[in-house]
């Protein structure tokens, strides 16, 4: 007898088989090194740290959740600033924004929900402030967020133990992170599903570009402002496990088989 399996079924059943083929780990910290130049920097270069120069700090975030992925922002008003991606084996998964704070901590500044764990995710390339703060993220569907900074203002009050009494308080200013949905690329509008998308790259020569590679052996170039396929083509007789742009108009693609690792440049 003939089952009637759902679009969702379908899904989730793709993402159960390409997780499995992926190398398990246990590791929920990520441990992160910075040179004496960030050193520096973060304490206004103070003469009496030049015994540190040839010193390296290592800094450790622990995570709720099984790490999958991570990347670094390249934004020169955030130094020092990482996205990673939960493992979960469920639809509702995470990706945490985390920074280096004034106390040389890294701690979570924004979090928000991704279905599925995300296969890659990467900040915006460029450097330039004049850019949105976006980031892009892999799985079910390739998507954009948006990460927004908003500023709340906390009022402490304080009493001193004095005959008059007196109430002092004081302000301060927090700024506060948030990450909303931008955009959602799907290449089949006629259809709710989509095979898993393994990885991506965004173009650091045209950040108008980002290059998605499937399991289902295509790799499709996407145009960010109007949100539709530039391209897409069949890359491989087996699933494309990664995408990398030489520059603009070039990109190579790589695929695993059981006797060799097979590269391909377009």
């Amino acid at each position: 007898m003939q089952q009637n399996i759902s679009v969702g079924q379908q899904q989730q059943q793709a993402f159960t088989n390409y997780y499995e083929q992926q190398p398990s780990s246990s590791n929920n910290n990520i441990i992160t090194s910075s040179s004496s130049s960030f050193n520096s920097n973060i304490n206004n270069n103070n003469n009496n740290n030049s015994n540190r120069m040839n010193q390296k700090e290592i800094y450790t975030y622990n995570s709720d959740w099984m790490i999958y992925s991570l990347s670094w922002s390249v934004r020169r008003d955030e130094k020092y600033r990482l996205a990673i991606g939960s493992f979960i084996e469920e639809y509702r998964n995470k990706v945490d924004i985390i920074k280096l704070n004034n106390d040389n901590i890294l701690e979570r500044v924004a979090q928000f929900e991704h279905p599925y764990p995300a296969t890659k995710i990467q900040f915006h390339p460029s450097a330039s402030i004049n850019n949105p703060d976006l980031i892009a993220t892999s799985g079910d569907y390739l998507r954009l967020w948006n990460i927004n900074n908003n500023s709340t203002t906390t009022t402490t009050t304080t009493s001193n133990n004095n005959v008059n009494n007196n109430i002092s308080s004081q302000q301060q200013q927090q700024t506060v992170q948030t990450v909303q949905k931008y955009h959602t690329f799907n290449n089949d509008s006629s259809s709710e599903f989509c095979a898993p998308l393994t990885s991506f790259d965004w173009c650091e020569y045209n950040p108008n570009m980002i290059g998605t590679c499937s399991i289902d052996t295509t790799c499709t170039i996407w145009d960010i402002p109007t949100g539709k396929s530039k391209t897409q083509l069949v890359a491989h007789d087996k699933e494309v496990y990664d995408i990398s742009f030489k520059d603009e108009n070039i990109f190579c693609t790589i695929i695993f088989n059981s006797i060799n690792e097979i590269i391909r440049s377009f």
